[in-house]
C-alpha cells in the first residue's frame, strides 16, 4: 500500500507502541502503519475494538474481520503513515505463518462462499416456530398450558433468530455490506427486537481479545462474577462491600433468567439512542409493534405479560448457557499480544458436532473454527476443522472437544472453582 502521509519520527515499534490510546491511536497492518486517531469513532465495527490493538500488529485480526479487503484498503489509504522500519517480529512468528497460510487454503477452497438456501431454510424454520406460537394461542384458547407452550415456541424462534443474526452480523452470508447491514437490522430487530450495534459493538470486542481481562464484554466479571486466577483475588482486594462469590456458581442459574429482561433489553435503547442509532432503535420497536397486536386481543394484558415474561426467560437461559459454554474455563488473563490462532485456541474450546447440537447452538459448538474465522458461513465450519486441529498438533495447540453436558456443567464447576481463589484470598486478607 503506498504511503500517504508523513510523520518526523521513524515508523519503529518503539514509536509505534507509544501511540496505543484513543487520542493517539497506530497500528501495523501487513508491514504498514496507520493512523486511526481521528477516524477511530466512524469505524463500523465500533471503536473500542481498534483501540485494544493501539500500538500493535493487527495484521491477524484484520484479515479475520474483514471479506472486502479491496473497498476497506480504499478508506485505509489516507490514514496510511509509511512502511514499518527495521524487522517485524510477528511476521516470523511460526503460528501466524502457518495460520495465515491456513486462511489461504480455506479461500482456495471456497470455505467463505456461502450456501444460500442454508440460510433461506434458516430462515423459514424460524417464522414456521413463530407461526405455531401464535396458532398455538389462536386455536389452543388463553389457559395456562397454552401460554407456556406458544412461550416456549416462542423461545425457540426467538433463539434461533439469535443464531440467524449473528451471520448476518459477522457478514459471513452476502458480499454486499449493506445488505448484510440490512438483514442484520431485520433479524436482530424486527425478529428479536435488540440492537444491531449494541451486538456488533459488544460482540466484535468479544472477538478482538477473546478471555482477555478489561477488553472481552463477554466473560463474566465483577460485579456480578469472578473467574479465574487472577480475578478473584483483585476483587477480594478491592472493598469490603462485595458479593458472596463464593456462592456464584449457584445464583448463575437465577441471573441467567433475568439476564435479557434488566441488563441486555435496557442497554438496548439507551445505547441506540445514545449513539443516534435510529436505525436500531425503529427496528427494535418494530418487534413490539408486531408482537403486541397479534397476542393482545386473544390473551388480555395480563397473559400477555406472562407470555413475554415466559419467553424472554426461556430465551435468556438458552443464550447464556450456549454463550458461556465454549469460554468458561479457558484460560482468563490480560493482554499477552498473542498471536490470532493462540489466542482464540488458548479461549476456546468444541462441544461434539451432531445434528442437535448444531442446531441447539447455531453451530456455535464449533467455536473454534468460529473464532478462527469468525466471517465463515457456519455451515463450512466442518470442512475447516481436520485442517485446524492439523495446524493445532503441529505447534502443540490443545483442540479440545467436550459433550454438550460436560461444557454446561463446566460453567457451574469453573464459577465454583473462581468462588473458592476469592474466599481465599478475601480470608487471607481479612486477617491483616
Amino acid at each position: 500500500m503506498q504511503q500517504s502521509r508523513m510523520v518526523d519520527a521513524p515508523l519503529t515499534w518503539e514509536e509505534i507502541r507509544t501511540h496505543d490510546n484513543m487520542s493517539d491511536l497506530w497500528i501495523v497492518i501487513d508491514g504498514y502503519v496507520y493512523d486511526l486517531s481521528a477516524w477511530a469513532r466512524r469505524h463500523p465495527g465500533g471503536q473500542k475494538v481498534l483501540e485494544f490493538y493501539g500500538g500493535q500488529d493487527a495484521t491477524e485480526a484484520w484479515l479475520s474481520f474483514h471479506n472486502d479487503k479491496t473497498l476497506v484498503q480504499k478508506y485505509m489509504k489516507p490514514l496510511c503513515l509509511g512502511k514499518l522500519e527495521g524487522e517485524n517480529p510477528q511476521e516470523s512468528d511460526p503460528i501466524r505463518k502457518d495460520f495465515r497460510q491456513l486462511r489461504e487454503t480455506a479461500e482456495k477452497m471456497g470455505l467463505f462462499q456461502p450456501n444460500y438456501w442454508f440460510y433461506a431454510a434458516h430462515l423459514a424454520h424460524i417464522m414456521l416456530i413463530y407461526l405455531a406460537a401464535y396458532l398455538t394461542n389462536l386455536y389452543g384458547g388463553d389457559g395456562f398450558m397454552a401460554v407456556l407452550l406458544s412461550g416456549i415456541l416462542l423461545a425457540t424462534g426467538q433463539q434461533q433468530a439469535g443464531w440467524l443474526q449473528h451471520d448476518f452480523g459477522h457478514l459471513s452470508v452476502f458480499k454486499t455490506m449493506w445488505m448484510e447491514n440490512l438483514w442484520h437490522l431485520i433479524t436482530i430487530g424486527l425478529l428479536k427486537g435488540a440492537s444491531s450495534g449494541l451486538w456488533r459493538d459488544f460482540h466484535y470486542r468479544h472477538h478482538a481479545k477473546t478471555n482477555v481481562m478489561e477488553k472481552d464484554p463477554d466473560i463474566l466479571e465483577p460485579p456480578l462474577f469472578v473467574i479465574g486466577d487472577i480475578m478473584p483475588v483483585e476483587e477480594a482486594k478491592k472493598s469490603k462491600k462485595t458479593l458472596p462469590y463464593n456462592f456464584q456458581h449457584l445464583y448463575y442459574i437465577v441471573v441467567t433468567v433475568i439476564w435479557l429482561f434488566v441488563p441486555y433489553h435496557s442497554s438496548v435503547f439507551l445505547f441506540s439512542i445514545r449513539r443516534q442509532r435510529w436505525q436500531d432503535v425503529a427496528f427494535s420497536m418494530s418487534f413490539y409493534a408486531v408482537f403486541l397486536p397479534l397476542f393482545l386481543p386473544q390473551l388480555g394484558l395480563s397473559k400477555t405479560i406472562m407470555l413475554y415474561i415466559v419467553m424472554r426467560a426461556l430465551e435468556s437461559q438458552w443464550y447464556c448457557w450456549v454463550t458461556q459454554m465454549t469460554h468458561t474455563g479457558m484460560g482468563v488473563g490480560r493482554e499477552k499480544n498473542e498471536s490470532w490462532m493462540a489466542m482464540q485456541m488458548n479461549g476456546t474450546f468444541n462441544v461434539e458436532q451432531g445434528l442437535f447440537n448444531d442446531w441447539f447452538t447455531g453451530h456455535l459448538n464449533s467455536h473454534i473454527e468460529h473464532h478462527l474465522f469468525p466471517t465463515m458461513p457456519r455451515h463450512n465450519f466442518y470442512k475447516i476443522s481436520p485442517l485446524v486441529k492439523s495446524v493445532c498438533k503441529k505447534h502443540g495447540l490443545d483442540y479440545e472437544v467436550k459433550s454438550l453436558g460436560e461444557a454446561f456443567a463446566n460453567i457451574l464447576s469453573f464459577l465454583k472453582k473462581s468462588g473458592a481463589v476469592w474466599q481465599t484470598a478475601r480470608s487471607s486478607i481479612s486477617q491483616y
